[in-house]
């Protein structure tokens, strides 16, 4: 009785250790789908909603594709950029675009057309974020620009003074939280008029690249090579992990959420998949096939996109 009693639990913990670290189980297949008639430069940014995956490039071009098709097909392409599309956000038939033009574009993708051109940064425009009726652009030029979209044309309300590159913003209900090269996140009280800062996170070293949230917490990437996570249901916002020095090896450029998993571009030629449900999250694979840096990552339903400086794009199902 006692051996068969040993053998039940050698086995049961065995299966359990394959299950946990099977890397087959996260992405099919590892190397991802590349999508057809890509871009002819390098590709720097990405957004998905409404059926559509958007894609920006350096030579100022945009690409729309249609994600019910799996991998997405090209539905056509926007030029009014003349150089590189830093950033993108898209929010039911509109899509923002900012650029190193210095100026952020409206589009509307049912007419695919052009609709506005906002002005007024006088540097690369390196971030946006929508909530609600507002449209947030971060730029080099050491402030945030704060639009009115219930305008026709969208109207400047507010020129938030902030340090440095605006690389980073995210924004939810009453809060926008920046981050750039002064090493910090800013939370922004937005219904404050102006906005105004609440709270200043510290606890980078680097300058941060990138932020993601969710209702609860704010994750945020710097090219310390690590994320940091905060706990978004404290008073200030409280850190409560500090992960990823052992799976990246470069700093973080872009995050992205999707179901349980957070994906991270990390300045190399693949992009790590973690299970954020641990704490701190626990990393599972790395998405590989680009021969050249990733920029950005985004999450649209079960797939994975992810944009590189070999001017492709390719899709992975995050479901096996």
């Amino acid at each position: 009785a006692t051996t068969a009693t040993t053998a039940t639990v050698t086995t049961t913990t065995t299966t359990t250790a394959t299950t946990t670290t099977t890397p087959a189980n996260v992405l099919c297949p590892a190397d991802g789908t590349l999508l057809g008639a890509s871009h002819t430069s390098p590709v720097l940014s990405l957004a998905a909603g409404n059926g559509r995956l958007c894609s920006g490039s350096s030579d100022g071009d945009i690409h729309v594709w249609n994600l019910t098709h799996h991998p997405p097909t090209l539905l056509f392409s926007l030029g009014g950029h003349f150089q590189h599309v830093h950033c993108l956000v898209v929010d039911g038939d509109h899509l923002y675009s900012g650029s190193r033009d210095k100026n952020v574009r409206v589009w509307d993708l049912a007419q695919q057309a052009p609709l506005h051109v906002l002005s007024g940064h006088t540097a690369t425009v390196d971030s946006l974020a929508r909530a609600g009726d507002r449209l947030y652009s971060g730029g080099r030029d050491s402030t945030i620009r704060v639009w009115d979209l219930n305008q026709s044309p969208p109207v400047v309300l507010h020129v938030l003074s902030a340090a440095g590159w605006n690389n980073a913003l995210a924004a939810s209900g009453d809060f926008l939280y920046s981050g750039g090269n002064d090493d910090v996140v800013r939370v922004w009280d937005t219904t404050h008029n102006p906005p105004v800062v609440l709270y200043t996170l510290t606890g980078h070293t680097d300058t941060i690249f990138s932020l993601a949230m969710t209702r609860t917490l704010l994750y945020s990437g710097a090219s310390g090579i690590r994320v940091r996570t905060w706990d978004l249901e404290q008073a200030p916002p409280a850190a409560v992990d500090t992960f990823g020095n052992n799976a990246h090896l470069g700093h973080i450029g872009s995050l992205a959420l999707g179901g349980d998993h957070l994906i991270i571009t990390c300045s190399e030629d693949a992009v790590a998949v973690w299970n954020r449900t641990t704490s701190p999250p626990t990393f599972l694979q790395k998405a590989t096939g680009h021969v050249n840096l990733v920029h950005a990552v985004v999450v649209a339903g079960d797939y994975l996109y992810s944009c590189s400086e070999d001017h492709t794009i390719r899709e992975y199902s995050l479901v096996c």
